[in-house]
């Protein structure tokens, strides 16, 4: 009775969209082998709550319901239903500059519709949502793109080099652990294209790609990147494809638990 009475953080909510989106719908459904969706299933759940979601998405960070709007979105979109999936697309794109990344995938779900002229259409829906938002902050404060002004706080600009420009600024300052992890999550990412499809795949570049794209000249090339590369649920899925064996298993949430010591120490 007294832990009902405690207002729940973050984190276990969003393993339950974790469970019922990633874990029931895609992985279950789309690889036939049992074994192989079981440990997509154990990994997407527990390698990431156990080091990085832990810490960043059980304290007020907006990753939490971000990430749980994508996975809806996606979920929405394996199951036909495009309208719910962009609907979900511009509330994701309300929450962080990340939702633009699902914008690419939902383009594929659309085409790969028998009425894909039609369908694509919904494409408007996720962009009009979005505009609500420079339309109030126009009506506020007369200022419809006050929200680009946040980032000057923290240093960061658009790099002319794009997704380059994060990893060769981290290069050039010595942080070699942001940028392995940023080497490592791109390579799964690239796994998850060829493994899970190109939504996927679109999607985790899309998300891994604007994290490094805008770099702080006063913090950090690829400063706070694992905390926003982590809502690239497609990479964690990804892993259980490369991860076979369950001494692998257990060798990766060390490396991952030492990992997040390291980056939060720093």
């Amino acid at each position: 009775r007294e832990r009902s009475a405690r207002v729940p953080s973050p984190s276990p909510l969003l393993l339950d969209a974790f469970d019922r989106a990633v874990g029931r719908a895609h992985v279950a459904r789309a690889d036939q082998r049992r074994e192989l969706a079981r440990r997509r299933y154990a990994t997407v759940r527990d390698l990431p709550a156990g080091s990085f979601m832990s810490l960043f998405l059980g304290v007020v960070y907006s990753e939490s319901l971000f990430l749980a709007i994508a996975v809806g979105c996606f979920l929405a979109a394996e199951r036909g239903r495009l309208g719910w999936a962009a609907a979900l697309a511009g509330l994701a794109l309300l929450t962080r500059p990340q939702g633009a990344a699902l914008l690419p995938a939902l383009l594929v779900f659309a085409w790969q519709r028998p009425e894909r002229e039609t369908r694509l259409g919904v494409l408007a829906v996720p962009v009009g949502l979005f505009l609500t938002y420079p339309l109030a902050l126009w009506l506020w404060v007369g200022h419809p793109l006050a929200f680009l002004d946040a980032e000057d706080q923290w240093g960061r600009h658009l790099s002319r080099l794009g997704p380059l420009g994060g990893p060769l600024q981290a290069a050039a300052d010595g942080d070699l652990v942001e940028l392995a992890f940023a080497v490592g999550m791109t390579a799964l990412a690239v796994v998850a294209w060829r493994r899970l499809g190109t939504a996927y795949g679109l999607y985790a570049l899309g998300v891994l790609g604007l994290a490094m794209a805008v770099p702080s000249e006063r913090l950090g090339g690829l400063y706070s990147f694992p905390r926003l590369s982590l809502v690239a649920f497609p990479c964690f899925m990804a892993l259980a494809t490369v991860v076979r064996e369950r001494r692998q298993t257990v060798l990766l949430a060390a490396a991952s638990a030492a990992l997040l010591g390291v980056i939060g120490r720093n």
